[in-house]
């Protein structure tokens, strides 16, 4: 069999916009038939040039949206994002089969960025910035009770002082008891 069309592998790369090996590679593949001469239809191959980039694109576009599915599911499920993420969700979503890849690559960034701020929280957790809220009630239970220790003991301490003194004095010894406490507290935690 001859083709009335046929031409060589390297006029048919050069027609499609392709390399000599991919033409090799599509006839090995059996998207392009040859000839005894080793030629190929033109015509012939472009329609089927045509059908197998459609395939490429859709089973680019088929990974796409699995890959895209899957990463804002993954999103939406692991990682602390907010209210507000929830209409990009939907956006991403109303998108996906239109445009699957620029969806992936939205959510991607959007992940690097959540990712990226993350990091940055624990860097200045760690560089003394940033105090999670289970050491800010650690500290502030801690502070409680030395408070509470402080001011309980205030009483029994001045009480025999304070016998048989004039409110005036009594009011200048209790003032002066607090700021002492005070000033002992402030020791401790203030740094």
């Amino acid at each position: 069999m001859t083709f009335s069309d046929g031409v060589t592998q390297s006029a048919l790369a050069k027609n499609l916009g392709v390399s000599r090996a991919q033409v090799r590679t599509l006839i090995d593949k059996g998207v392009f038939e040859i000839d005894e001469a080793k030629r190929v239809s033109l015509s012939a191959a472009v329609e089927a040039y045509k059908e197998y980039q459609k395939t490429i694109d859709q089973n680019k576009r088929n990974k796409g949206r699995k890959a895209a599915t899957k990463l804002i599911e993954d999103i939406k499920s692991s990682i602390d994002v907010g209210d507000d993420f929830e209409s990009t969700y939907k956006n991403w979503l109303s998108q996906i089969e239109n445009n699957p890849i620029a969806v992936l690559n939205a959510a991607k960034a959007y992940m690097t960025a959540v990712q990226t701020k993350q990091e940055k929280l624990k860097l200045d957790e760690l560089e003394g910035r940033l105090y999670s809220i289970d050491r800010i009630n650690a500290d502030a239970e801690k502070i409680g009770l030395a408070i509470k220790s402080k001011f309980s003991s205030l009483p029994a301490r001045i009480a025999t002082v304070c016998e048989g003194r004039t409110a005036r004095d009594i009011e200048e010894i209790i003032s002066d008891e607090i700021n002492n406490c005070l000033a002992e507290l402030q020791k401790l935690f203030v740094k």
